[in-house]
């Protein structure tokens, strides 16, 4: 998978940072803009005008933006899109809930977050690509922890797409953007209002995919969200060697709003995941 990185980009415009993949290009944008209204007032077509006006600087005609705070672990194509607004040369589909959204060659999608990081899986052989969500309780169901009964199919997004896709993980490239950093998310067991509950999720992740996916002491709860993508990518057969990250820290990084970090709480990012129609030799 050829990378791409710039991690100083043109700050006036909020772009933080361009990945170059094989079959996708990655554009997050961040501060000064604030695609928080993309979350939940996707109803206000004045609301989508930013992006519009940024996918078309990008090239783009359509992009399809997901509702994921709801972490449904879902996944859905471009025809799912119930809401579509037409925006001068651009058009935005949206009013799905789901974590990932399939794109053919030329579709692009973006992911609103704050401090979830992004995952793109490419398909060596299709030339199709997915843009998904992957944020903590996109990736493990927290009431099959708390409860013990589950609250969907899949207990993350990964294993979502793949049922979805039928895909073969041997044909499968990974790549893990923009999100927090495992010592700036913490989930203490001596909170006093969700110890009991970072614990049995502490313990549940480290059980069942590593301890390589909390940073030091469990009690503190760190975890490191790219070490758990890696080990489900990997338990559901994808080649370690093809799983990547950009370790861009959405807390530290000033270019970046952050959900954990006070003093950057009030906005969301944007990440654009768009399926090249070829790839140039």
């Amino acid at each position: 998978m050829g990378l791409r990185y710039h991690a100083e980009m043109e700050k006036t415009d909020g772009l933080a940072a361009e990945h170059e993949l094989g079959r996708a290009s990655v554009f997050i944008y961040g501060r000064p803009h604030n695609f928080k209204p993309l979350v939940r007032q996707w109803q206000d077509e004045a609301s989508v005008h930013p992006t519009a006006r940024i996918i078309e600087t990008l090239g783009q005609s359509t992009i399809a933006i997901p509702q994921v705070y709801t972490f449904s672990a879902n996944t859905g194509s471009y025809d799912d899109f119930p809401t579509h607004y037409q925006i001068e040369n651009v058009k935005i589909l949206t009013g799905l809930h789901t974590d990932a959204v399939i794109l053919k060659p030329g579709q692009a999608a973006g992911i609103v977050t704050g401090d979830c990081p992004t995952i793109v899986l490419e398909n060596t052989k299709t030339g199709e690509v997915v843009a998904a969500h992957g944020g903590r309780d996109s990736n493990i169901d927290r009431q099959n922890i708390d409860t013990g009964i589950p609250a969907r199919p899949h207990d993350g997004v990964v294993a979502s797409v793949l049922d979805y896709t039928k895909w073969r993980p041997d044909d499968l490239h990974v790549f893990v953007c923009v999100g927090i950093a495992p010592e700036h998310f913490e989930h203490p067991w001596n909170d006093p209002t969700y110890g009991e509950s970072n614990r049995a999720m502490v313990k549940w992740i480290i059980e069942k995919y590593g301890e390589q996916c909390v940073l030091g002491n469990p009690e503190d709860g760190r975890i490191d969200m790219f070490a758990l993508i890696k080990s489900q990518c990997v338990q559901s057969g994808i080649d370690a060697e093809h799983i990547q990250c950009d370790d861009l820290d959405t807390y530290s990084n000033e270019n970046l709003w952050s959900h954990r970090n006070k003093n950057k709480r009030d906005g969301r990012n944007l990440v654009i995941v768009s399926c090249k129609e070829k790839i140039e030799p």
